[in-house]
């Protein structure tokens, strides 16, 4: 599990459906060297899925993308675990109850995401309807515990010169 990669990409133009993407995953085997098959993690109905992954010591990883349903400009949330020792991804779980705007195209800035040694996993992001700094915990054997807020009523124009969530592991890791 040690040093395993996984590659994350949208796959553009799901069967007959143009518009329709997925979220298409790949995990190289740093004892094998070998690449596992394709999987399609989820779905995303819009260009680019902005997703963000994080990888645990144990080979786990959390994923998140962000889905703009009817091609708005605004963002559903979802999330996927993958289990190294069932070497296989949960379904994809929405994280945010409204759709929000993203105030940054750069993935990392938009989805801070981090995964501990078990293979719990955080996300952060900011909820532009409501102003709050949110936040959805994965726990292994659990799953998705409803989303939570961090911090009340932003001020929007923090948001929009660039405000941005973070995260710090707790072995002093910072992810933006």
């Amino acid at each position: 599990a040690t040093g395993d990669v996984f590659a994350v990409w949208d796959y553009v133009g799901v069967g007959t459906d143009p518009n329709m993407n997925a979220i298409q995953a790949r995990m190289l085997n740093n004892a094998t060297g070998i690449w596992s098959p394709t999987v399609n993690v989820g779905t995303c109905v819009s260009s680019p899925c902005l997703s963000q992954i994080a990888v645990s010591s144990n080979g786990d990883a959390v994923l998140i993308w962000g889905e703009r349903p009817n091609f708005g400009s605004l963002y559903a949330i979802w999330g996927a675990h993958y289990s190294r020792s069932k070497d296989q991804w949960s379904l994809p779980t929405r994280l945010n109850t409204t759709p929000t705007q993203l105030s940054s195209t750069t993935n990392s800035q938009v989805f801070p995401v981090t995964i501990d040694a078990s293979g719990n996993g955080r996300v952060s992001w900011f909820q532009s309807d409501t102003s709050l700094v949110m936040s959805a915990r994965y726990v292994v054997d659990s799953g998705w515990m409803p989303s939570e807020v961090l911090d009340e009523k932003i001020n929007i124009s923090d948001v929009s010169s660039g405000y941005r969530t973070g995260i710090v592991t707790n072995d002093g890791t910072t992810v933006y």
